[in-house]
This record gives structure tokens, sequence and C-alpha cells, in this order.
């Protein structure tokens, strides 16, 4: 009955047992029911009950009744904060285990993997995710050799939610999702409720906001089943900061007080400071600094009880800075720069927290490089960036990579670095492809725009004149964007042109006009890109890696160009869809490299039958979008 979410009933029979039942159950459902008491946040009353069962339990020399109520304290402890203390659990656990010899090897296995499961769970928060995932792993293999449904059900859990640490969404997804159809098909609801919540996001952080908020709701609706209180504050902080993008700042702010007066409850002080700092940015981001200090007040006291807590201690630093920053005296606000400084070369405990360092530091020194014109103060922002960046591909940290990508190329185009801006524009296109963020969709396009406009417009820039340039650039709107995580519009979808096989010299292989009455004519484009040939020497380059797409811009058209031993492949589009019109640009490539390349000796080798092939695949993949 508590399994399936009858829980009021079920814990009016669990305190019939434990008044009256045999003494045989009473450990078990006092087990059971300071499950409930964890649920629904109601910790110490469970720790009571727990610590209560492992003295009966030690007197009657039960050590699988102990080391069961030790896994549960290890339970309580995580929801708690009180890592310390559940890894010291966990070491008693073991130890434990091993003063026991004459139990089933099931029992044993299962004992031991919930204790490994902890510790897996421990390292993962300590950040640790090599470990964690071998953690579970082991626990993995262990629990498939005994056939535990449900302990495998839950490891498929614990692994998605390292790998979205990790940043690789699509193993997360595919392990989460695993384990909520494992959940579903054998009726274990109640975890399912957090499997989606994980679930949801990952959703977030690649950019699917809708797709988080219907998935929010499934877990909110299992959590209200059970009663399960710490994850309701968890639901409603996420979808709090999801309309937050949405610039729905009084909606924000109403779901993540919400979750402040839930998490209140519980007591748990890295989720309570947790919310407070994101309350406060909305706060600040709003102009409200009145009702910013207030809940830096309700901050203080688990900032003074927890002294020597690293992480309650950087969200207070970083509070401390933003209002500086927001203040209106200079003298505050470059106390703000040396803080947000520090806290970057600082060792990394969450680099969601560096990252909200990074850009508000990146804003504070922009505002000075406008007041200088010193590109010095650029210089200095490019090794602050490159020193983190480092660090975040040792991490696997891929949205902040790809975020880090972005600021270098906007500070090599500032500094007229033209191909050293599109090079860490090709690398945040191959990562938001890679692993699906999407997100940054338009940001990267923007870019690109941004990018091939000022190759023509700044090529006989005044080197010396880097204000005009600021001025002219999106640099600024870009940290802006990135510091209110502002949700971009749904990016314009590309419109095809023209299609273009080309030889080496620029002679017309084959050619396809997708609107008839567009004024682009294929010849007059194939002298223009055999002049790019000729007097550029770049797109067709002898030392051009086919592995590589050219951009270029003409106008309103946008300009795919790969370059083969014997031909050239050119799209020509409007609109900005870089993520997407690059996959089918790639797919597109492949394909006819593999059916058809072998056929373009010269423009006479490929027949009327196989241009009407290659048509057709064209139409499949740039108007079909299959």
């Amino acid at each position: 009955m508590f399994y399936s979410g009858q829980i009021d009933e079920s814990v009016e029979i669990l305190d019939k047992i434990i008044e009256n039942g045999p003494s045989d159950n009473i450990d078990e459902a006092e087990l059971l029911k300071s499950r409930y008491l964890t649920l629904v946040g109601k910790y110490k009353e469970s720790l009571d009950l727990l610590y209560g069962i492992i003295i009966r339990s030690e007197k009657n020399v039960n050590y699988v009744s102990k080391i069961r109520s030790l896994i549960q304290i290890g339970n309580n402890y995580w929801r708690m904060g009180e890592f310390n203390k559940l890894v010291h659990i966990c070491e008693q656990g073991e130890q434990d285990l091993f003063l026991i010899e004459d139990i089933k090897e099931e029992v044993n296995s299962s004992l031991y993997v919930q204790l490994k499961r902890l510790k897996g769970i421990y390292t993962r928060f300590t950040g640790e995710l090599d470990l964690a995932i071998e953690y579970f792993n082991e626990c993995f293999a262990e629990s498939e050799k005994h056939g535990d449904i449900r302990m495998i059900s839950e490891l498929y859990h614990a692994l998605g939610v390292v790998y979205k640490d990790t940043g690789n969404y699509q193993m997360a997804l595919e392990h989460i999702n695993q384990s909520i159809r494992i959940k579903k098909d054998n009726g274990f609801e109640i975890n399912l409720g957090v499997s989606y919540y994980n679930k949801g996001t990952i959703f977030v952080l690649q950019g699917e906001l809708t797709k988080a908020l219907d998935i929010f709701a499934k877990s909110q609706e299992l959590s209200t089943k059970f009663q399960d209180k710490r994850l309701d504050g968890l639901i409603l902080e996420e979808m709090g900061l999801i309309y937050e993008r949405f610039e729905e700042y009084q909606t924000a702010f109403d779901y993540l007080n919400e979750g402040f007066r839930i998490k209140k409850e519980l007591g748990n002080p890295f989720d309570i400071t947790n919310t407070i700092f994101h309350l406060i940015r909305i706060l600040l981001n709003t102009d409200r600094m009145d009702l910013a200090h207030q809940y830096y007040d309700n901050f203080l006291p688990y900032f003074n009880k927890n002294l020597g807590n690293e992480m309650i201690n950087l969200r207070k630093r970083l509070i401390d800075a933003s209002f500086q920053k927001n203040s209106e005296r200079v003298y505050e606000q470059a106390l703000a720069q040396v803080e947000f400084k520090e806290i970057i070369h600082d060792k990394i405990l969450d680099f969601g927290l560096t990252r909200y360092a990074l850009l508000n530091l990146t804003d504070l020194l922009l505002i000075e490089l406008r007041i200088t014109g010193e590109e010095e103060v650029l210089n200095e922002l490019l090794n602050i960036i490159n020193h983190l960046h480092s660090i975040s591909i040792e991490e696997e940290s891929q949205s902040i990579n790809l975020e880090l990508l972005l600021l270098k190329s906007k500070i090599s185009e500032l500094q007229l670095d033209f191909d050293q801006a599109q090079a860490y524009l090709e690398d945040a296109l191959q990562l938001a492809i890679k692993t699906g963020l999407r997100q940054f969709e338009t940001k990267i396009s923007t870019a690109y725009d941004s990018l091939l406009t000022n190759l023509d417009s700044w090529k006989d820039e005044d080197k010396s004149d880097i204000l005009s340039r600021i001025e002219r650039s999106e640099f600024q709107f870009l940290v802006a964007d990135l510091i209110n995580k502002k949700v971009e519009p749904l990016i314009q979808d590309d419109n095809p042109l023209i299609f273009l096989i080309l030889s080496p010299l620029g002679e017309i292989i084959m050619s396809k006009q997708f609107d008839s009455d567009s004024l682009l004519d294929d010849f007059l484009l194939s002298s223009f890109l055999t002049a790019i040939n000729l007097f550029v020497g770049k797109a067709f380059s002898e030392e051009h890696n086919p592995q590589n797409i050219e951009r270029l811009k003409h106008g309103n058209a946008n300009i795919l160009i790969r370059s083969f031993d014997k031909y050239r492949i050119v799209y020509i589009h409007e609109g900005s869809s870089i993520i997407s019109v690059t996959e089918r640009f790639d797919n597109f490539c492949g394909t006819f490299n593999t059916l058809y390349g072998e056929k373009c000796e010269d423009k006479s080798s490929i027949t009327p039958e196989c241009k009407a092939e290659v048509s057709n695949l064209i139409d499949k993949i740039f108007i079909d979008k299959q």
C-alpha cells in the first residue's frame, strides 16, 4: 500500500503493528514508517525511530536490521545536506557487513549495493564524478547478478544524473528514460517523480523549456501523491528558474518563494541558501533592492551556523559581490570586480556559480573597457576565460564550454582576429550539435552573422579604435543574455535559395534553384565563387580541410561550402538556423560523396538520371528536412 501511494492508510496500519504487533514485525514496520517520515520532511522523528531500531538490533545481535537502519539514516542525512555524516554512516555499515557470515548471498549483496550507492551519491555531491560512476556501475553489476529490478531502476537513474553533471545529456536521458520505463512497468511509483524531475532538468539544460514544464507537472503529481516535500521544493525552484528565463519575473519569484518556504521547513542549509541566492539574483535584476536585502537577512543565519561550509560561503560571497555590482558607487563596483575575479581563480565547487562570477566580471570589465578604451582589459578578460575554459574542458562541463567559446570568439572579433573568431564559433557549433545544446542556436547564429558582416565592414578599421567596435558589436548583449539566462525566440528556419555542385575550377556540374522567382543566377554565383577561389584562395584552398565548412555572407544570403578533391558543394540560403542547417548540409555531403563522388570527374560525368536522384536527395534533406 505504501509503495502504491496509499500513504495515510499505510501509516495507520504501521502504527497499529508498532503498538500491538508481534515483536518480529516491529523493526520492519518502524523502518517503513521512518521512510514515510523522511518523505514528509520529519527528519528528526525518522532518525529517532531508526536509532531506536539500532539499539534493539545491537542488543539482539541483529546486524541485518542494524545495517538496513543505517542505510535509511544515510538517506536522511543526504536529504538534510549532512554529507560528512552520510559518509560516516556508509563506513559504519560496511564494517558491520563484515561481521555477518550466516545470511543469504542475495541479502548480503543487497545491503552492500545500498551502502555503495550511498557512497556514489556522496562522491557525486563532492564533485568526484568519475568515482561516482565507478561506484554505480559496480552496484549495477551486482544487482543484475541477483535480478534486483528495483535497485537496477534506481541505478539507471543515479547514472543518468551523473552523466547530466558531466554534460553528456544524451547518455543522461537514455539512462533516466530506462529508469522511468522499468519503474512504470513494475509499479515502482514511489521514486518515479524524482526520475521525471531530473529528466525535466536535462530539458532545461538543453533549452527545451516547454517540455521541461510538462515533465515537472508529472513529477509534481507524484510528489503530491507520495507527500515528498523535498521533491516539491526542488520542482518549484526549477519552475521558477524557467519562468525567469521567460522574463516572467514575478511568476519566477512566486515559485521560488514557495520553494523557499518548503525548504525552510525541511531545514537543509544547502537547499535553502541555493534558493535564497536565486531569489536575490532575480530581485537585483528587477531593481528591487530593498526586498533583496530582506532575503539577505534570511540568508545570514544559515551562513553563521555553517561557517565551515565552502558552498554556502561561496554563495554569500557571490551575493555580496552582486550587491556591490548593483551599487551606483564606482568604489563598490571595483570591489565587486575584485571579488568576482578571486572567485574565478579559487577552487571550483560548482561550475554554475563560477559561471555566474565570470559573466558578472565580464560585464564589469566591459564597463571599464568602454570608459578607458584600453585593449589590455580585453587581454585580461581573455586570460581569465582561457583559465576557466581549460578547467571546464577537463571537467566536461559542456554548456559552460560553449558559453566560453562564444565569449572567446567575440573577444577575437573585437581584436580583429577573424580567423580565430571563426574557429571558436565552429568549435561552439560542433559542441552544440554533439551535446544537443540547442538553446544556444540563436546565439551562435547571431555571432556568425556578426562575424561574417564585420569581415567586410571592419577590414579597414583603425585597430586603435576599439571603442567604436565595442559599440557596434553584440558583445554586451551576449553577456547580458547569458547572465540573465534569457530565452531566445525560436529561430527562423532556413529558406533554401540555390544548390550548386562545382568543379575545382568553378564550372557548374549541377545546379538546383529552389525559388523560381529568385533573382539569383547560378552562373553569376559560380563566377562569384570562382572569384573567391582565385583572389582570396581560402574557400577552395588546397590545404582546406574537407571536414570543415566554409561560411560566407552575400547580402542576406548565407553560403555554405564544402571542398572535396574533385568538386565543391555549395548551399545558399536565407535565415540563420545554423545548427539544423549544418546537420543537414553534413548529411547531404556525406551521402553525396559516398554515392556520387566518383562521378564528378567533370561536369559531363553525372547523367540526367543521376542528377534526378541527387535532386530528390536535395529535396528530401533541405525541403522535407528528413
